[in-house]
């Protein structure tokens, strides 16, 4: 049946909006016409200028980072994203040559499966291509694929001469250009010039330091260049980099990105043969004249002979490269571990000024110290930090008094977690009396590790510190210094802003939960959620639940019921002390002072109880004898220990199978009741009827 002519009139403004989206979508060139025009909106309108070309191309390959990562970047390349040949996934070459000026290359990283035929991740520079999301279309050949980041060129900036170098000579820079030609490219304010590249500086025999380093950052191929920037240089008191710095920092016949290089990766840096005939001439040389005479007066050779052996100048020793990532963040990172024989002896971690600069010949990733160099204390690193995240707990260290840090300056070994949740950091600062010094004392606290399934990456542990009841992950681990080693955490070991019953709930454990189940029947989780009250709360856990269980199964049973939340409570009841917070140490010295019970205040009750240390913390509660599994565990309201057993006695139970029993008998009288008035009520109607 044919429509009125009223429904047609009004179906004609659809037909024409629909007709004019395809006319949009076609004007975009055939592979565009696949992009959604909400999510891909930013990419869109980038290219527009590029309408034209795509449909009038044979091929194209094009890479769509997310309209949110694009945002973020100005100016947004597109050229840069867009190749001029087609390629399927599994075909995609190892460098590409973009569509932006002078031809940049694109470096694509396949990482293979467990079976290496099946390609597990595609990675586009540091962007990982969605593989799920890829499309094709024939005539004309284009693909295009999704990726999660957007691809960043080598920018031309700064004006002068430089920006001349780039037009006359119509090519993209190698690394030696790069860093030749600094100031001509925007680096994030970042200088590459060593002082002898910029002074033209010579030994006494004409030859030029720089040489080997030019050389090396001259060479044709592909490389993977990890170059200190001039800050990071002068911080390590380094003036120049020789042959032997410099090998350590260019890596051949490899393009490597963060990201697309899993942290397991390793590059082994080989010392060539002439580099160990240079090592036995700087020593024979130090045996000599341990000065020389410079226009800047007399200058130690010995010193400098020391700078090159801090920087891998035993031939017994290896170096690998790799690069670490923060366990939460996925902030990248590069190591580099000096290896003595098979075993680790140190391991540097250096943080990227500017990572992932594709030149001609690789990839240049500018880095803030010089690798397998340690030249910094384990406070320095604490209080000075040249790590980022790492500065959001030097505001904390700068309270602490500064006797404290030279003591520990003067330790031969330390170990330091440093945490970087700046959020937690604050709310620890916040917790202080304003103005006061943070002190320090020797006392002990144990720390517990953990090595756990990481749910984010298949087959990776993740390392958990426990401090005080309070656990965190370990982001970033070994971290060598000269008299110790540090490791990055989240947050601040021992420290919880929450109160009692935010920690037992946010338990990732769940080490409470039975605890936190019971108290709710009767309401007494609210107690503990209280901010005006200072608590000491002896939380038993799942296994003295699961003991009790074992020893009595009805009492676990009954008391998991709302019918015996009266009971329940008053049992908790009896493990809350109230009006002030105790450790386990105070409680041990106070029933030593009295030499007898302490009595202590509950809600409604005094407890009494004796707490000793032989080895563990032990309470006995009239006669049990428990076990204080986790001990000062701090929260906004108190403290509380994990205890192995609860407070209940053979007496307690009794009472619990009394009522239980009693219980059964109303409930029985009540059945028995209730179906003799049915029975009547039954009988009298049959009888009426």
């Amino acid at each position: 049946m044919c429509p009125s002519i009223d429904s047609m009139v009004s179906l004609t403004p659809t037909l024409v909006l629909l007709g004019s989206m395809l006319c949009v979508k076609e004007s975009r060139g055939a592979i565009l016409s696949m992009l959604d025009d909400q999510l891909n909106q930013k990419f869109i309108e980038k290219t527009k200028a590029k309408f034209g070309y795509l449909e009038t191309t044979q091929q194209c390959t094009i890479f769509v980072p997310p309209d949110e990562e694009i945002a973020k970047t100005d100016p947004f390349n597109v050229q840069y994203h867009i190749a001029n040949l087609a390629h399927r996934l599994y075909s995609l070459p190892p460098h590409i040559v973009s569509e932006r000026k002078a031809g940049p290359f694109i470096y694509i990283t396949k990482v293979r499966g467990d079976d290496e035929d099946q390609l597990a991740k595609v990675f586009v520079n540091q962007a990982e291509i969605k593989m799920s999301s890829t499309k094709y279309i024939k005539d004309p050949n284009q693909a295009l694929f999704h990726i999660n980041r957007v691809l960043e060129p080598l920018r031309v900036g700064g004006g002068g001469e430089h920006d001349i170098f780039v037009k006359e000579k119509k090519r993209h820079p190698n690394a030696y250009e790069l860093v030749l030609y600094d100031t001509g490219f925007k680096l994030d304010n970042h200088r590459l010039k060593t002082q002898n590249q910029s002074n033209g500086d010579r030994d006494g025999d004409g030859y030029d330091k720089a040489d080997d380093w030019n050389t090396m950052l001259n060479k044709r191929g592909f490389y993977t260049f990890f170059i200190p920037t001039t800050a990071a240089l002068q911080t390590a008191g380094i003036t120049h980099i020789t042959t032997n710095i410099g090998r350590l920092h260019v890596y051949e016949r490899c393009v490597l990105f963060p990201y697309a290089t899993d942290e397991d990766y390793e590059l082994e840096c080989k010392r060539h043969a002439e580099e160990e005939e240079y090592a036995a001439d700087i020593t024979e040389e130090t045996r000599g004249d341990p000065t020389e005479e410079t226009t800047e007066g007399k200058v130690t050779k010995k010193s400098a002979a020391t700078e090159e052996k801090t920087i891998l100048r035993d031939k017994k020793l290896k170096c690998f490269v790799s690069f670490a990532y923060e366990k939460t963040s996925k902030h990248p990172y590069v190591r580099s571990m000096v290896v003595e024989g098979n075993q680790y002896e140190r391991s540097v971690v250096v943080e990227f000024a500017k990572p992932n600069i594709p030149v001609k010949n690789g990839v240049v990733h500018l880095i803030k110290n010089v690798l397998c160099h340690i030249d910094e204390k384990v406070v320095s690193a604490i209080k000075n930090p040249r790590i980022t995240n790492a500065k959001y707990f030097s505001t904390f260290a700068a309270g602490i008094k500064s006797k404290i840090w030279d003591d520990l300056d003067r330790e031969a070994l330390l170990t330091a977690f440093i945490p970087i949740n700046h959020t937690h950091i604050n709310e620890f600062m916040s917790s202080l009396e304003e103005g006061s010094l943070i002190t320090a004392g020797v006392s002990e606290i144990p720390l517990k590790f953990y090595f756990l399934p990481d749910p984010h990456e298949k087959g990776k542990e993740r390392a958990i510190v426990e401090c005080r009841g309070h656990n965190t992950s370990v982001e970033l681990f070994d971290m060598d210094k000269e008299n110790g080693i540090v490791h990055l955490v989240y947050d601040m070991l021992g420290f919880f802003s929450g109160t009692i019953y935010d920690r037992m709930a946010s338990d990732e454990f769940q080490s409470y939960r039975d605890t936190l189940r019971i108290a709710d029947f009767s309401g007494f989780n609210e107690e503990i959620k209280k901010t005006n009250q200072k608590y000491t709360y002896f939380v038993p856990s799942r296994e003295a639940w699961e003991s009790i269980e074992h020893q009595y199964p009805p009492a676990k049973k009954h008391l998991f019921t709302a019918e015996f939340r009266v009971e329940s409570r008053y049992l908790l009841e009896r493990h809350l002390v109230i009006n002030d917070e105790y450790t386990a140490e105070d409680l041990a010295t106070m029933t030593r002072t009295v030499a007898r019970a302490i009595v202590l205040p509950l809600l409604r009750d005094f407890l009494r109880i004796k707490v000793s240390r032989i080895r563990d913390y032990l309470i006995r509660y009239n006669s049990l004898e428990i076990k204080i599994v986790h001990r000062d565990i701090y929260c906004s309201n108190g403290i509380f220990h994990v205890i192995d057993s609860p407070f209940l006695e053979k007496e307690d139970l009794t009472i619990i199978r009394q009522v239980s029993e009693t219980d059964r008998l109303r409930c029985n009288v009540r059945f028995s009741c209730a179906s003799f008035v049915i029975l009547t009520a039954v009988n009298i109607l049959f009888y009426q009827s």
